[in-house]
């Protein structure tokens, strides 16, 4: 009979005598757990000849779990399963070792990746009086940014602010000058008695002819030169209407207005 000749001898691994036949065995294994038992259950339950294989551990404070095993009807014994199921499960941890490190050794070996430069260290920032060298990616941005007409230029706004959540904000338009309420206020209470000043006015753009509009956001960006942008004047002026100009002259205000009515602009001297 199979399995007749085959002994297990005590120590790490022993047998409880809770069966008839050698079809049926129960093995205790000393000192180990899940990590083998589990393993061990799986590759022994492949073999054909095994009815049945499952694990268990008496008490979780033990470390060792029992490993029961039930073959065919004349068939292998249970020790002769264990023992095939021993040398199989060997064989597959092998083979996982010896993968692995196949792919570590062809990975140490292979050329840096594009990955691997991109985590380069970052270079340290200019010194004084050091030019900023930029690097290709940025200097190729900027150079198709630069291509763009006023159109596009519009678009990539409105895009990046979709992709970054970023809100609108009209400008607010303010002459050089003119001071902040809450200081003005402060300095009305101070000098109640001193003599008012020059009488100011309010330019407001009320609207635009729709044939002129590129050649208005152009002369708008032109006046503001330092205040805003070319994207910036395009929202102020598809943002009417609203004030261009605050705390101007009567004579620098008109001057303005004809010259942005000369540019399709429709404004109002307030």
């Amino acid at each position: 009979m199979p399995g007749e000749n085959q002994t297990v001898s005590k120590g790490k691994l022993t047998t409880l005598g809770d069966c008839r036949d050698e079809t049926c065995q129960t093995f205790v294994f000393d000192g180990e757990g899940h990590s083998l038992g589990n393993a061990l259950r799986w590759v022994i339950v492949q073999n054909p000849d095994v009815i049945f294989c499952g694990y268990s551990l008496p008490h979780p404070s033990e470390q060792k779990f029992h490993l029961r095993i039930q073959t065919r009807p004349k068939g292998p014994s249970a020790a002769d399963a264990l023992v095939k199921g021993l040398k199989d499960l060997r064989d597959s941890y092998a083979h996982i070792r010896d993968v692995f490190q196949n792919e570590v050794q062809a990975w140490s070996s292979a050329p840096a990746t594009a990955e691997a430069v991109s985590e380069a260290p970052i270079p340290p920032p200019p010194g004084p009086g050091e030019q900023k060298v930029y690097s290709p990616k940025i200097v190729q941005l900027v150079d198709s940014i630069a291509e763009l007409n006023l159109m596009e230029v519009a678009d990539l706004n409105e895009l990046l602010k979709k992709k970054l959540n970023i809100p609108d904000a009209a400008p607010m338009m303010m002459a050089p000058g003119v001071q902040a309420v809450g200081g003005a206020s402060e300095e009305a209470g101070e000098e109640d008695a001193a003599p008012a000043g020059p009488v100011t006015v309010t330019l407001k753009l009320l609207g635009f002819d729709e044939t002129k509009k590129v050649q208005l956001i152009k002369e708008v960006k032109a006046i503001s030169e330092g205040e805003m942008n070319l994207v910036q004047a395009k929202k102020f002026v598809e943002s009417t209407p609203q004030v261009f100009r605050a705390g101007l002259s009567q004579e620098e205000a008109e001057k303005l207005k004809a010259q942005l009515e000369a540019a399709g602009g429709k404004l109002e001297i307030d």
